[in-house]
């Protein structure tokens, strides 16, 4: 289990560093641009040698490929839960003001909030106020949040739902970016109650109907059975990014994430890929599917030369997966947690 929560981390990394160099591109441009090269067909792991070039237009030096956000605030939620064993939110903001590098492409609104919070205004007052006093519906929250579904797998629903609320307060606070938190920390604990389980191949429906299970927007429900039904149907990527949404907000980004990664499951580097294929918001959600691909495959599913190109400065690779494992650690020793059991409806 411990590789898992390695996995997850460094899964949301490697997406996350993927996905940044054609973050914005739309889905056409992202194909005309893949398909020049003849790629291998799908599960051949031969194709992820040459991923990280493809994309970037090049080979990428050892320790060249940069994360965003979106693994600089991943890795800031693990902290607290090391240190706290649960999610504070005034401690989580501070953590967050704390690591806060602006060069690392923090969208205008979390920026504001950042910025405010290391000026030492109080913790709960900027994310209020972001969006004419709406909150921010952002994905920002969702992208950071894995290592609570990995933390709390084996914790009932409510709790899981709460622990990713919580996480969420420091910079969004509108229903729609909570509740796409609260969608990924389920996925990413419905994916390790199985593994848990000792299954080799994804129950997709079983997995469904545990997110489900906690998810209350019915924005959210209306984009699970379209990704139910794309799992049937196949559509092109194209189609997908039109009618699931690539963008910043968590209802047209979180919905692309889970299809990428319950479409292609059985192999890591194929589930990003096909998330990087989507475009748009791209780093994000590579981040999200890489997250729960490798929650699902442990970290021995990431390439080597992928894991060769991640930046290994002072918060770098070999940072992430001490960390992961400092949080298996810590939920090692945490106290019995009670189980339910939640199936496919």
């Amino acid at each position: 289990m411990k590789e898992h929560f390695v996995g997850m981390l460094l899964g949301t990394m490697v997406g996350d560093a993927i996905g940044l160099p054609v973050e914005g591109w739309d889905c056409v441009r992202m194909a005309e641009q893949l398909d020049r090269f003849p790629l291998l067909p799908r599960g051949e792991q031969e194709l992820a040698t040459a991923v990280l070039g493809l994309i970037t237009g090049g080979k990428v030096a050892a320790g060249e490929a940069r994360y965003s956000d979106d693994t600089q605030m991943a890795i800031g939620v693990a902290q607290i839960l090391v240190e706290e064993g649960e999610i504070v939110p005034e401690t989580l903001a501070q953590r967050f003001a704390t690591n806060f590098q602006p060069w690392r492409g923090y969208g205008p609104g979390a920026y504001g909030v950042l910025d405010a919070l290391k000026q030492g205004r109080p913790w709960d007052e900027p994310a209020r106020q972001v969006f004419g006093g709406r909150g921010s519906y952002g994905n920002g929250a969702a992208m950071r949040v894995a290592p609570i579904g990995a933390f709390f797998w084996d914790s009932e629903v409510a709790t899981i739902r709460e622990q990713a609320r919580l996480s969420s307060l420091p910079t969004h606070t509108h229903p729609h970016g909570i509740e796409g938190a609260v969608v990924i920390a389920l996925a990413v604990a419905g994916v390790l109650r199985q593994v848990a389980e000792g299954a080799d191949e994804l129950d997709v429906a079983q997995l469904l109907g545990f997110i489900r299970s906690g998810t209350h927007d019915e924005i959210f429900l209306k984009k699970l059975a379209e990704v139910e039904g794309f799992l049937a149907a196949e559509p092109e990527p194209c189609v997908v990014a039109a009618r699931l949404g690539t963008d910043l907000t968590a209802t047209l980004s979180v919905p692309a994430a889970l299809f990428a990664f319950l479409s292609r499951w059985d192999s890591l580097p194929d589930c990003i890929l096909y998330a990087v294929r989507l475009g748009g918001d791209a780093d994000t959600i590579a981040a999200m599917a890489g997250a729960l691909a490798g929650a699902f495959h442990r970290s021995a599913a990431i390439p080597e030369n992928w894991l060769a190109a991640l930046e290994n400065g002072p918060q770098g690779r070999d940072f992430v997966r001490t960390l992961a494992e400092g949080l298996y650690e810590r939920w090692e020793a945490a106290p019995p947690r009670r189980l339910e059991v939640v199936g496919a409806e």
